[in-house]
């Protein structure tokens, strides 16, 4: 036990070095393992402005059924909720394809070839 000791304390230095250097390659190793998985932080936020998207897509929708049921409906107010449909739509559709990885020029495009 005191010879042990005594080597720790004799390379102190390169054991710490060693435990660092092995600390860093397991670093490097989960790096690059998260990112053959595919896994971004962009992503998820898109995800998350999709789920959002659709949540108010529903909502909206929902309003504009009980506006339709009323006797009393504007039409100017569900004109105005299905534009606001439509824009929610374009957003979790930009989402979707923000979260496939499609370039601003891609994206443009297959918006435009969706009708938004």
């Amino acid at each position: 036990m005191k010879v042990a000791l005594s080597w720790l304390k004799k390379n102190t230095k390169t054991v710490v070095f060693v435990f660092l250097t092995v600390l860093v390659l397991l670093l490097i190793a989960l790096g690059f393992w998260l990112k053959i998985r595919g896994f971004k932080i962009s992503n998820l936020l898109y995800k998350l402005q999709e789920a959002e998207a659709k949540n108010e897509i529903n909502h909206l929708q929902v309003k504009q059924a009980v506006l339709l049921e009323k006797d009393t409906v504007a039409t100017a107010e569900v004109k105005e909720l299905k534009g606001q449909i439509q824009v929610e739509k374009k957003k979790a559709e930009t989402a979707r394809l923000k979260v496939k990885g499609l370039s601003s020029e891609e994206l443009a495009d297959e918006l435009t070839n969706l009708g938004f």
